[in-house]
């Protein structure tokens, strides 16, 4: 949560901290393009993709429209539920 870092996800730094925090001890590092931003916030989730995550945004409580055009979101999805058929 990036309440609990001091950030705001519209910041790079909470997703490079996120990726440090995982891989820190492993021998195959976690790349960011394997990594997907769950999210409903156009302006504030497109820092995931900056840093080479995919990103998904909900579409039913999106916010920050006026941001999707330049984000290009990975995936626009509906229902939660269908993040199953993203990773899977």
């Amino acid at each position: 949560m990036s309440h609990e870092f001091g950030s705001m996800k519209s910041e790079l730094k909470i997703f490079q901290h996120l990726l440090e925090k995982l891989n820190k001890g492993r021998k195959a590092k976690i790349h960011p393009s394997e990594c997907l931003m769950i999210g409903n916030h156009a302006g504030e989730d497109g820092a995931a993709k900056l840093v080479g995550m995919k990103v998904a945004l909900l579409k039913p409580t999106l916010a920050g429209k006026e941001h999707l055009k330049a984000l290009k979101p990975d995936y626009l999805i509906k229902d939660l539920k269908e993040i199953e058929k993203i990773v899977c």
